[in-house]
This record gives structure tokens, sequence and C-alpha cells, in this order.
């Protein structure tokens, strides 16, 4: 493997021609860095995407999931996790379900998809998208050690 390579998992539907969604760079011998680049709520299947925060979590964090089979790593290597949530996304939700909501949602789809795992993270409340569909996105670093 080259110091950096990009890879584009076919699970996750058509490449972009701007960015690879992931990217390795080889820290050693054994030892790789993969930064996942923000996987949004677009179906890989269909380029659907599906309206609201609540809907839209789950297919972000499946993107990582296909990232992480690709790449033959498991949450447990995630060492870094970075939310990005369009603050109009959270304010249409706690608009229909109550002030706090968005927060709970999103702190109980995420823990409960890391199944206890804790990597450092940050959660980035944006006021814009690549895309006005895009309630979320999630990007993360992962390292592997195959020795």
């Amino acid at each position: 493997m080259p110091n950096v390579e990009v890879i584009d998992p076919p699970t996750l539907g058509k490449p972009s021609p701007l960015y690879g969604a992931i990217t390795a760079a080889k820290l050693s011998p054994s030892a790789t860095l993969y930064t996942i680049s923000g996987q949004v709520a677009e179906d890989p299947a269909t380029g659907d995407v599906p309206a609201g925060l609540s809907a839209q979590l789950p297919i972000c964090l499946q993107r990582i999931d296909l990232c992480l089979e690709h790449i033959g790593a498991k949450k447990t290597d995630i060492i870094r996790l970075m939310y990005y949530i369009r603050q109009g996304a959270i304010e249409d939700y706690e608009a229909a379900e109550g002030q706090g909501s968005g927060l709970k949602l999103i702190g109980g789809v995420v823990g409960k998809w890391l199944e206890g795992h804790r990597p450092a993270s940050c959660y980035n409340r944006s006021f814009g998208m690549s895309d006005d569909r895009y309630a979320c996105e999630f990007e993360a670093m992962v390292v592997l050690n195959k020795e």
C-alpha cells in the first residue's frame, strides 16, 4: 500500500468525483490511520434521502458501518467521531417533540450504535450542509494495527 490511498467501498454507491469515502494513511509497517469522510443520509442502493433528523441518523451510521466493514474494522477501532447536525433540523425536531428532545435523540441513537465505545468526539451544530436535504453528517477516524 502506498503511504496514502483513497478507498471507495462499492457498497456506498457511486463515488464522488471530488473526494474519497476513506483515506488510508500508513503510520508504520503494521498501523494504518483511516479517515472516513462525512457520511450523509443517502441510501447507498437508491440514492434516496429521507426527510427529518430521526430518519437520517441511522442511515449515516449505517454508511459508517459499511466503511468499517470494508476496511476490516470494528466500532472499537474508532478513535474519533464527528457529528455535524444542521441547526434547522434540530429546531424542526424540537418543535414537534419538545425542547431538549433533539440532543436526547442524537445521544440515544449514537450511543446505542457505539455499543458502549466512547471515542473522542465533537458534536457540531451547522447552519448549512452540502445539500439542503441533509439533516446530519458523520465522519470518523480509525486506527488499525495489523501485525
